[in-house]
């Protein structure tokens, strides 16, 4: 349903817009713009140093940000740096643990035992006999 409202503007509608031009249009007067120019220069000179400065430009707003945000990268990076040294002595300590840790000789595979089995005949025959059934 597109219904299009047109409202005829009635005479009322034009004393209400010529109102409104009256109150907002520019003042004829040239001595009022000069007027407001002295009283706006003076303004200035009075306050001098009280009034806020504007930038100079935009990325002058971000000043106050500089030494805040300098601190949060650091702490960031001294956290990134101690989880990091965290993680690699985990790591180092794990790759040790497995190093160290005596290996059980059920574990290890036959050609090992054939090697590190005693010398008596009965022991190298029965390590020989397991290396070839693991295969």
């Amino acid at each position: 349903m597109d219904r299009k409202i047109h409202l005829e503007p009635g005479p009322a509608d034009a004393r209400v817009t010529q109102h409104l031009r009256d109150l907002y249009s520019a003042p004829a007067d040239p001595a009022y713009w000069d007027g407001l120019e002295t009283s706006i220069m003076s303004r200035i000179a009075h306050y001098g140093e009280a009034l806020p400065r504007v930038p100079a430009s935009w990325w002058s707003v971000l000043e106050r940000w500089t030494m805040p945000g300098l601190a949060a990268a650091g702490l960031l990076f001294a956290l990134a740096g101690l989880a990091w040294s965290r993680d690699q002595a985990a790591e180092l300590g794990t790759t040790y643990d497995a190093f160290a840790d005596a290996v059980d000789s059920e574990m290890l595979p036959g050609a090992v035992n054939v090697v590190t089995s005693s010398r008596d005949g009965t022991a190298r025959r029965e390590a020989v006999f397991r290396y070839v059934l693991s295969h």
